[in-house]
């Protein structure tokens, strides 16, 4: 007979970029009654120690499958949720669902992609890092908070997690790298398992077009908004994008 976690499901919860797992604490803690929530350090980050740095993105996933227990679910917000398509395309078949929450398989603007940042923007961060990190994740909390409907709450949280967070700049720097060079169109296309989006409507990083750009690639995209969010919904607006999560797994028969 299952235990209780199993028969709620697993799901996975991959932060993003600057911050590690912590991050996502209070979401984990809006779906924990409905499923059996697990939060994924990457490398780098929180209890993910490593003596040295997996270089891009293969390399990430790779190190994180392990992990990751076969036939669960996974969020991944922003660069976690491109790792998340990297992870289910690898473990094809044994992946019920991906959640993009403020992710985007592609975060730079190109000449067939026009719903990305200027990459300009990205490097002129990655320049500053290794001598400014607190500045760089400062600016980076007000980027992510822009957009919400009470900004200052965003930056807030973001403040009280900076002073528990430590992150090499090596890793901050090669994050930014995969957020530069990493196109994951091709992949995105190629899974089998479930793909939901969930975008805040004001994001200023992952612009709203990203969504319907998206299911052009994957026709089968779930895609779902929340109104008057930025880039980290799952701060702001965190009971909205838990139902919102919850409402996509349970439309699949998950």
């Amino acid at each position: 007979m299952p235990d209780k976690d199993q028969g709620r499901g697993t799901l996975g919860i991959i932060h993003g970029w600057g911050f590690d797992s912590q991050v996502m604490t209070g979401l984990a803690a809006e779906l924990s009654p409905c499923w059996n929530t697990r939060l994924i350090d990457m490398p780098g980050y929180g209890h993910n120690h490593m003596t040295g740095f997996p270089q891009g993105i293969d390399n990430i996933a790779s190190n994180l499958i392990s992990a990751i227990p076969p036939y669960c679910m996974l969020v991944g917000w922003s660069l976690g949720g491109m790792v998340a398509i990297k992870i289910a395309h690898s473990m094809q078949d044994k992946i019920k669902a991906i959640i993009l929450l403020a992710s985007t398989p592609c975060f730079v603007r190109k000449h067939d992609w026009p719903h990305g940042i200027e990459s300009t923007q990205i490097k002129n961060m990655a320049k500053r890092v290794s001598t400014e990190n607190n500045e760089v994740l400062q600016e980076f909390a007000g980027l992510t908070a822009r957009g919400d409907i009470s900004p200052k709450e965003t930056i807030r949280e973001f403040k009280l997690l900076h002073k528990m967070n430590k992150v090499d700049p090596r890793v901050l720097l090669q994050g930014l790298d995969i957020l530069i060079n990493t196109d994951l169109r091709i992949e995105l296309s190629e899974l089998k398992c479930r793909v939901i989006m969930l975008l805040g409507d004001r994001d200023q990083l992952v612009a709203s077009s990203t969504g319907n750009a998206t299911r052009e690639i994957l026709p089968s995209l779930q895609l779902n908004y929340i109104k008057a969010a930025g880039h980290a919904p799952f701060v702001s607006k965190r009971k909205e994008s838990a139902e919102a999560i919850n409402n996509s797994l349970r439309a699949c028969s998950l």
